[in-house]
């Protein structure tokens, strides 16, 4: 498994290829987080609550939060 890197999306372990983005593996990860990445209606923390930038490239044991934001109330 030289070619992958185990990082942990929300608590859950994922393996992903060395050199995936940060939305590419939260997107593999789950989908609808993903999209929320692609409209913007999330965002992503690292262990300690600093944003991330999607384009980021995942490192080994990276701690990834994906977090969908809510809509605004009405």
């Amino acid at each position: 498994m030289a070619d992958q890197v185990r990082i942990f999306i929300n608590e859950k372990t994922v393996y992903v290829a060395a050199g995936t983005t940060v939305q590419a593996a939260v997107q593999a990860f789950d989908e609808s987080l993903g999209a929320a990445l692609t409209t913007g209606t999330g965002y992503l923390t690292d262990g300690v609550g600093r944003r991330l930038l999607t384009e980021a490239v995942v490192e080994e044991g990276m701690i990834v939060r994906a977090i969908p934001s809510r809509p605004p109330a009405d």
